[in-house]
């Protein structure tokens, strides 16, 4: 039970002896019924943070896995980067040393 329940419950068995409190005791009912809703709230919502932190944590690194396998497909040449293709030929585009984006399309290869 959070610290806000706990008062709440302090409060309720203070006025449960009290006759002239009726209206204040299902007040304190509200508050604790919704207490119980938000401690509810929040742990759910701690739970999605928790399960999104993790899935970006598995994003995050799987973008650098790919980001590494994309560096090693190049192949640098007369200052700029040729794409090793899978058949093992190199691509005739050439990319950008920094960026890696095609440069100039000499052969018409990425029209």
């Amino acid at each position: 039970m959070g610290k806000i329940a706990q008062s709440i419950e302090k409060i309720s068995s203070l006025l449960k002896n009290d006759t002239t409190g009726s209206v204040l005791k299902e007040y304190f009912e509200l508050l604790t019924e919704h207490t119980g809703l938000l401690e509810k709230r929040l742990e759910d919502l701690e739970n999605e943070n928790r399960k999104l932190r993790d899935e970006n944590i598995t994003l995050k690194s799987g973008t650098v896995d790919q980001t590494e396998a994309d560096t090693t497909n190049f192949v640098e040449a007369r200052g700029a980067y040729f794409l090793r293709k899978a058949e093992g030929i190199f691509s005739e585009t050439p990319f950008c040393p920094i960026c890696k984006a095609p440069m100039s399309d000499v052969f018409g290869e990425n029209e």
